[in-house]
């Protein structure tokens, strides 16, 4: 629905005048600030593992979900909603302390 507009945000970036460039920046900091900050929080309060790395596990994160874009196909085995799903419980699976 919205592949040339992702692909310009994530990829086709640096083609753009300097202060669009830096506005998608700022975005795509924003985003990842989001991310690390939440699995920091869930670190603080006991609810995610203690041992993980937030800026690692962050940028894992947003690596997994950011690529879907490339290969994701309306006409697919599986709906965005139940990709959706997927990674939820993948990422969930993998930071969700075990003592919860």
């Amino acid at each position: 629905m919205y592949k040339p507009h992702i692909s310009v945000f994530y990829q086709e970036h640096v083609y753009l005048k300097a202060n669009y460039e830096e506005l998608i920046k700022k975005k795509r900091d924003q985003f990842k600030d989001i991310i690390i900050d939440t699995i920091r929080e869930g670190k603080a309060t006991g609810e995610f593992r203690e041992d993980l790395s937030e800026e690692i596990t962050g940028m894992a994160i947003l690596g997994m979900v950011n690529w879907t874009y490339k290969w994701y196909k309306k006409s697919g085995e599986k709906s965005i909603d139940e990709i959706g799903d997927i990674y939820v419980d993948l990422i969930m699976r993998s930071i969700v302390s075990p003592k919860m």
